[in-house]
């Protein structure tokens, strides 16, 4: 594959990535503009909070896709390097869609499609490391940061490829950065939860 098509593919990747689902979905289902319900987050979680769990799910699914779909073609058309490469690309451009202004989402739902695509077999730690911290305490961005760096673990113990090791700990540190008024709010007791068990009558 020649260096213009491999341009071609990674700028594809960030186009891709930075169309503004949850802003758009939401927008189309309400009216309203995502940006200034709940946490003003573009992701699954405030996309629940503005439109309902159906939006929610369609929301996640499209930004997991958005993440999988560019680090599988980089994947197949050259190998891991250009996969994480086309991931990371797509995973900024969702986070600084040039259709928001350079804003968008926290990148956790596009960085679990890339691993879906790169790393299947591992996706199981992040995914089971999230579920538990939100069943726990309830907080969503703990839970994603927490999955996240476990993630980052995961591939060392299993001695994963360098590049990914390197790609995905570029992502970890940005959805840190991203999260950080959520830590802000945590450590002051003003951040949002979000309800995994009935109450009690």
């Amino acid at each position: 594959m020649n260096l213009g098509l491999i341009i071609i593919l990674i700028i594809g990747s960030f186009l891709v990535g930075s169309i503004p689902t949850g802003y758009c979905l939401v927008k189309l289902k309400t009216g309203v503009d995502i940006r200034k319900v709940g946490s003003g987050n573009i992701g699954t979680t405030n996309a629940m909070r503005a439109a309902g769990k159906k939006i929610a799910i369609i929301v996640f699914v499209c930004d997991i896709l958005k993440g999988m779909i560019p680090s599988l073609l980089g994947l197949i058309f050259v190998g891991p390097s250009l996969g994480i490469i086309c991931g990371l690309a797509a995973f900024l451009g969702h986070i600084y869609s040039p259709w928001l202004g350079f804003h968008g989402g926290k990148g956790v739902a596009t960085q679990l499609g890339i691993v879906l695509a790169l790393c299947p077999q591992l996706a199981i730690v992040p995914l089971v490391a999230w579920g538990l911290i939100v069943f726990v305490s309830g907080y969503v961005s703990l839970a994603s940061c927490f999955a996240v760096a476990v993630f980052i673990v995961s591939l060392l113990i299993f001695k994963a490829e360098i590049a990914y090791i390197i790609g995905f700990t570029i992502m970890m540190v940005i959805v840190f950065i991203k999260h950080r008024q959520n830590f802000i709010n945590l450590k002051n007791g003003t951040e949002l939860k979000m309800s995994v068990r009935k109450k009690s009558k």
